[in-house]
Formats: C-alpha cells, sequence, structure tokens
C-alpha cells in the first residue's frame, strides 16, 4: 500500500494495522503517518487502492498527547521507540527502574530541565503537536469498507 500511496504523490513514513484491544488480532484498519505535504488532505477522497474500495478517515483526536516512557519524549511510546533511556527521576542516559536516586528528592523533567511536581500536566494537541512540530499527519484507513465489491 505504501507504494501505491508514493505512486500518488503522498509521502508515507509509516502505516501500522490496528489491532484489537482486547485479542490483539489484527482488524482491517491502518494508522497512516504521512509526512507534512500540501497535497495531503486530498487523501480522503481517495476512495480506490490496490483496486480494493477503501474509507480514509482522521483519527478520533487525544485530549492528551503520549510520552514515550522510555526516552521521555512527546509524540511516541515505548513500544515505537529507538532512542536513548532518560530516566525520568534524575534525567540520566538509564532506564528509569535503574535509578539509584533517593526518592526524597524531587524528579527533573528531561524535557524542559524543570523540577517535576506531583500535579504537572502536560495537555497539548496531539495533531498540532504532531503537524508544527513532526511535520505529520494522521489518517485512518479502512479497509473493510465495501470489501465485498472489490475488483
Amino acid at each position: 500500500m505504501m507504494s501505491e500511496l508514493k505512486e500518488l504523490g503522498y509521502e508515507p513514513i509509516q502505516m501500522l494495522p490496528v489491532r484489537h484491544p482486547i485479542t490483539k488480532l489484527p482488524l482491517p484498519l491502518f494508522f497512516l503517518d504521512l509526512k507534512h505535504n500540501p497535497k495531503n488532505p486530498e487523501i480522503y477522497s481517495l476512495t480506490r487502492l490496490y483496486n480494493g474500495i477503501i474509507k480514509v478517515e482522521p483519527p478520533k483526536p487525544r485530549k492528551t498527547i503520549v510520552q514515550c516512557m522510555r526516552c521521555q519524549q512527546f509524540g511516541h511510546t515505548r513500544n515505537f521507540c529507538n532512542q536513548t533511556a532518560r530516566c525520568v527521576k534524575c534525567e540520566g542516559l538509564h532506564p528509569t527502574e535503574k535509578c539509584n536516586k533517593p526518592k526524597d528528592t524531587p524528579p527533573i523533567c528531561t524535557n524542559c530541565k524543570g523540577i517535576i511536581q506531583p500535579t504537572t500536566e502536560v495537555v497539548l494537541n496531539i495533531q498540532d503537536y504532531k503537524e508544527e512540530q513532526l511535520g505529520i499527519r494522521q489518517f485512518h484507513i479502512d479497509l473493510n469498507q465495501h470489501q465485498e465489491h472489490l475488483l
């Protein structure tokens, strides 16, 4: 699918299958990340891919942005992280589980270098973050739509 999207002028970064939350079996849905491009909004009018009928939808927006529990950066989770582990307690280059920092010392934020208060919350709009910081626009593709009509 990625190669056909490239042929249509889109710049896909990754395509991830959606899994059922309980059974973990793959569903006929995919999350698609596209590199920022003025052509991207046209993907919503796309109805066919590899002679199959598809439906492209924007993902449901999250109220908060995800934070990686490995490198402490925003916009991805540890399942997809290839970066160096950063300790959430002391900002060291090691996993948090291996930190020797005393529990009575407040943790340090690896992103802003400030002291983390117990009530600190980061609330950002995920779409704005991805578009502005990462140059990515995410789409939801439903391959189950009208599959009985595949050519």
